[in-house]
């Protein structure tokens, strides 16, 4: 039988992300001008992180600026992504016990679109040369491109940086050797005699220079955008309830819509790795990804055989009578929950039962 994975990329995840659009107006409508004193943009952006190096500059104010007015309608696409990809990208992240402020890489890096190439030839939400790819394993060729997978080249994204982190000893710096290459760090280090990533920064290419600001800046929207008045733009749910199984056969995506009557530019985007908009036929199978809603269908069609199984799966996920189901319910409701709290500005510390109740109420009532 074929190897089911119902995927929990997006699907498990996908509602601590989904339900910022139903919280309260206010939140978003605190602050409409999006206009905020030095001092309070000053004290946020040192709360990020301790992970690396923060400091408050000219520049990262100026980007910030440029992010939440006339950079906002941009913006506002790019936080509606977030909903589809930093499931996958903060599993990865947090299951390796990595810095959070790694998650915001692919931001920087590819505005989060899976089927981007740079005018230098790296590709994907990672930005991947393809030397480097094929170093951690991502297919490359004419008909597959792994580099457009979001789970696989995160994987491989976040499996580099702790390589770098392994060579330098601290993140500023593997952060900024993942965009320019552990060489340029360490001629910076020679140059400068220093190790501190804002004292070497002049020595360093001058892409790499904006790098960390412009990674302090993504978080700082990602995290404040509600008080700017920004909020996410709305986002096809079939992208945000994800199946996934893995085809042996060959699989034509124009057919494929056709038969399971969705849109096209629906099963592109979810396999963008695909270049020939279809899968090729193979002995070790490929990982199709399709809108959940479709998956049984799908099953009917292509792999009858697991159309019982998917379904056994369906109805223990739909009736969750049993105690695993109720515990692994209960997490997502808390992780759910948490995320709220955050969204709301709280102090960075765990909240209490009462903040949780609180947040759940209004969740409840909006």
């Amino acid at each position: 039988m074929n190897k089911i994975l119902f995927d929990t990329k997006w699907l498990v995840t996908t509602m601590i992300w989904c339900t910022v659009g139903f919280m309260s107006p206010s939140i978003y409508a605190s602050h409409e001008s999006g206009e905020f004193s030095k001092e309070v943009m000053e004290d946020r952006i040192q709360s990020l992180s301790s992970d690396i190096d923060i400091q408050y500059t000219p520049q990262i104010e100026q980007l910030i600026k440029t992010h939440t007015t006339r950079g906002k309608k941009g913006s506002q696409i790019l936080l509606g992504k977030v909903n589809v990809y930093f499931p996958i990208i903060e599993n990865e992240v947090y299951s390796k016990d990595l810095p959070e402020i790694l998650k915001y890489i692919p931001v920087i890096e590819s505005s989060l679109r899976p089927d981007v190439r740079s005018r230098a030839g790296a590709v994907g939400l990672w930005q991947f040369m393809k030397s480097t790819a094929e170093m951690y394993d991502l297919e490359v060729n004419r008909m597959v491109d792994e580099r457009k997978d979001p789970l696989k080249s995160t994987k491989a994204a976040t499996e580099y940086l702790q390589n770098l982190y392994e060579k330098f000893g601290d993140w500023t710096l593997a952060i900024a050797a993942y965009n320019c290459g552990p060489g340029n760090v360490r001629k910076a280090i020679r140059k400068s005699g220093s190790r501190d990533y804002w004292t070497m920064r002049k020595y360093l290419p001058r892409e790499t220079r904006k790098y960390i600001p412009k990674l302090i800046a993504a978080a700082y929207l990602l995290k404040y955008y509600h008080y700017h008045g920004l909020q996410p733009a709305l986002i096809d749910t079939d992208l945000l309830s994800v199946g996934s199984t893995t085809v042996y056969q060959k699989i034509d995506f124009k057919e494929l819509a056709n038969e399971l009557d969705l849109e096209l530019d629906v099963l592109t985007q979810l396999n963008a790795e695909y270049l020939k908009k279809y899968i090729p036929e193979s002995d070790i199978g490929y990982n199709l990804d399709i809108p959940a809603s479709k998956l049984i269908d799908f099953y009917k069609i292509y792999q009858p055989e697991n159309v019982v199984e998917q379904e056994t799966i369906n109805h223990s996920l739909d009736l969750n009578n049993s105690e695993t189901d109720a515990y692994v319910d209960q997490r997502r409701k808390k992780k759910l929950i948490i995320q709220n709290i955050q969204k709301l500005n709280l102090p960075d510390r765990i909240p209490s039962m009462e903040e949780v109740d609180l947040v759940h109420q209004e969740i409840a009532e909006n």
